[in-house]
This record gives C-alpha cells, structure tokens and sequence, in this order.
C-alpha cells in the first residue's frame, strides 16, 4: 500500500471516529438535555397539582366555617334539631354538587358521630371515626382542618370546620 493511500485511510479512519465520537456526544448531552426537561415539566406540574389541590381545599374550608358560623346551625345541633338542619340544607344540595362539585356535606358530633349527611340524609349516627379520621381530629381539638383525604369515593379535597 501506497503512502498516500495509507495517509488517505488514516485521514478517513480518523475523520469516521471523530464523527462517531460527536455522534454519542451529541446523544449523550441530548439525552441529559431531555431528561432535564422532563423533570422540570413533571416538577411544574406536581406543584400546578399542589396548588389546585390546596386551593379546592381551601374554598371548601371556606365553605364549611359560613356554614358552621351561622347561629341556626350552632342551634340546630345543640338541640339535636335534624329536621332543621335538613330543611335548610338537603333543598340545596343538587345545586351544590352541580356547580360546586361538593360530594359530600356532613354535620358530626363527638366523639365522630355522622349527625347529618346532606347528601343522604336518612343514612345518621353512624360512627365515621373510622374512615374520617381528620372528622375525629376535627372534634378533638376544634381546629379547622383542610387538605386531601381519602373518603369511600377516593380522594377529594377536604375543608372541616368545627
């Protein structure tokens, strides 16, 4: 073999691996880069989750202390008024699920009895301790509770207000 043939096969050979070696560089960087990518995409979508989710339970929070302030309820319970509370709720809960996405709405008492289940009000005194701990909670140290809990019907954001 010639030497210019052998200069022209080491150039070639040279210029091959030097293109092979951009070639995995290249995916390796870009692989990094895309990986990169997807954990911000996932980082910003679990805290878009977050948000949403401590937003929802905030409004229903919101929603239950109206509830709980208003002296009708404060009397209803204490004078273990069922009636009362039914007449003035179980009207509206259709409208509530429909344009508030409200599933459940429930008055308890100590130790964790289901007084009231708006949405079926014939179903009561009950203990719902069990499957409701932040219920339990709520009761106990008559602080207000809000976040996500695990139900029957799955996950939902809750608001508790004593």
């Amino acid at each position: 073999m010639s030497l210019r043939a052998k200069f022209t096969f080491l150039t070639l050979l040279a210029s091959i691996l030097t293109g092979t070696v951009v070639f995995v560089s290249s995916i390796v960087i870009g692989s990094g880069l895309i990986e990169a990518a997807i954990a911000a995409e996932i980082k910003d979508s679990r805290e878009q989750v977050l948000s949403r989710i401590d937003g929802a339970s905030k409004n229903a929070l919101q929603q239950a202390t109206i509830v709980a302030a208003q002296p009708s309820v404060a009397e209803a319970l204490a004078k273990e008024d069922v009636d009362a509370l039914r007449d003035a709720f179980v009207p509206h809960f259709d409208r509530l699920r429909a344009e508030n996405g409200v599933r459940t709405f429930i008055f308890a008492v100590p130790p964790s009895i289901n007084f009231l289940r708006v949405q079926n009000p014939y179903k009561r005194l009950d203990d719902i301790g069990s499957f409701r701990p932040e219920v339990r909670q709520l009761l106990e140290t008559g602080e207000p509770i809000h976040g996500l809990a695990r139900g029957r019907a799955g996950l939902s954001a809750r608001g508790l207000a004593p």
